[in-house]
């Protein structure tokens, strides 16, 4: 029964993960949007190297940023609940390394589309990372610190998300772009984003 629980949690981890990282690669890069948590650090690391012609894929920053984040899990969730998000972390790496192979036409000017961009991309992230905080696991970065405070102080996932995400938010579209609609855009992101993580994760377990 516990191998059995395994693989669907296993299975679950990568489609919330897959889910998750196309929805960035898909729909938020092309629209220059930030993404939240750690992949939103990745982002806006990588826009600052290919400033000066080096190009470093975010994954290789999700994977670098998420270890130290996975270390402080194991000892504030549980050793399970880190190994799942390591596995999440790896496959999110993989998607967002860059390969062109990846890259998708869906007929939409970022330009005149951004709005339905960052809806779509919103609705796709929070059912990743709300699907994988319900089985147990989380797609890492930021996720695993509201976790741990979720569980040892009762605060919203979502709340604290929120909080920290508008921050990346802020250095990303002001100080990056320098484009206050590519903020207020992210705003709509996370907002809808988190609504979305709390309405499947939180309710869930209000619900349990």
């Amino acid at each position: 029964q516990q191998l059995y629980s395994d693989i669907i949690r296993v299975i679950i981890v990568i489609f919330s993960a897959t889910v998750y990282s196309l929805a960035v690669i898909w729909f938020l890069e092309p629209a220059g949007l930030i993404a939240i948590g750690l992949t939103a650090v990745g982002q806006i690391l990588h826009r600052l190297f290919l400033l000066i012609n080096v190009n470093i894929p975010i994954g290789i920053f999700t994977l670098a940023f998420n270890i130290p984040l996975c270390i402080y899990g194991a000892k504030h969730v549980s050793k399970r609940f880190v190994i799942f998000t390591l596995l999440s972390v790896i496959v999110q790496a993989f998607w967002t390394m860059g390969w062109s192979w990846l890259e998708v036409d869906f007929g939409i000017d970022p330009a005149s589309e951004r709005f339905f961009l960052c809806v779509i991309a919103s609705l796709l992230c929070g059912c990743g990372i709300g699907i994988a905080l319900r089985y147990g696991t989380s797609t890492g970065g930021v996720d695993i610190v509201a976790q741990a405070l979720a569980l040892k102080k009762n605060i919203s996932i979502g709340t604290f998300s929120t909080m920290v995400n508008i921050v990346l938010a802020f250095i990303g579209g002001v100080i990056m772009a320098k484009s206050w609609s590519i903020t207020l855009y992210t705003f709509i992101f996370i907002i809808m984003g988190n609504f979305v993580i709390d309405k499947i994760h939180t309710a869930y377990n209000y619900l349990r």
